[in-house]
């Protein structure tokens, strides 16, 4: 519910994507196919994938997604992000700002 009303969102959201930690990747839901583990134990057990697919079947009308996917070092309980992920923060806020049209100067 929280999207609705909106023309586009951006989600960011740790992305177990096989890929180096601290690697982002900016994606449309639809131009991609997400998995799902058969058990979920991580923090991220509502994942995205999930989410979305539920409001579909609940015939809710969502914006436009962008998703900004990180590679985290680590799924797992805690509270600090690596070094991987905090070394590319910058990179991650000027994605953000360009999808939302907001130029730096």
């Amino acid at each position: 519910d929280i999207l609705e009303g909106y023309e586009r969102a951006v989600i960011i959201d740790a992305a177990d994507m096989g890929l180096e930690p601290g690697s982002v990747v900016k994606f449309r839901p639809e131009a991609v196919q997400f998995r799902s583990p058969e058990v979920s134990l991580s923090l991220h057990s509502s994942d995205v994938a999930g989410v979305l697919e539920l409001a579909r079947l609940l015939g809710k009308r969502l914006p436009e997604l962008v998703v900004i996917g990180v590679q985290p070092k680590d799924i797992g309980w805690g509270t600090e992000m690596s070094v991987q992920v905090l070394a590319e923060m910058r990179h991650i806020v000027d994605l953000v700002l360009g999808e939302i049209g907001y130029c730096r100067t």
